[in-house]
């Protein structure tokens, strides 16, 4: 549903109600993300529990990692979004379509961002049989 339709779903509740469902939801949101870091690598796990679970703001975590602000905030969102991916979940929960190797190099595209080409050389497999695998996690994510 898109953000019309969350407003037309939410025009009949009182003010406070909507607040409290948002609020919900992003408990719920914070959640699952503290359930996904052990899915990351340790400097983007790191940089996530910094900002969830201590409050570092943008700028203290710009100068702790020695970056701009505006880096660390990118970086940030890309995460989060990768975290929101359902293809890996949806993949592991599958297990019979995909070997553990196969697994892996889903979870490198899908929540650790890692490019396809870096993926063939850390897995030692060639590049177009990395991109069948994820054709392959796309197809199935895409039909569940």
């Amino acid at each position: 549903m898109g953000r019309l339709g969350s407003l037309e779903v939410l025009q009949g509740l009182e003010p406070a109600a909507v607040e409290a469902q948002g609020r919900a939801a992003r408990r719920n949101g914070v959640e699952r993300l503290r359930e996904s870091l052990d899915l990351l690598d340790r400097e983007d796990r790191l940089l996530l529990k910094m900002h969830l679970e201590v409050g570092s703001s943008f700028d203290e975590l710009a100068r702790v990692t020695g970056t701009d602000r505006s880096t660390v905030c990118r970086r940030i969102h890309r995460i989060i979004r990768r975290l929101g991916d359902e293809t890996y979940a949806r993949c592991a929960r599958d297990r019979t379509w995909f070997s553990a190797p196969e697994l892996a190099v889903i979870r490198d595209r899908f929540v650790r961002g890692r490019s396809l080409a870096r993926i063939a050389r850390d897995h030692h497999l060639c590049y177009y049989r990395v991109r069948l695998i994820v054709r392959k996690a796309r197809r199935l994510a895409g039909a569940a």
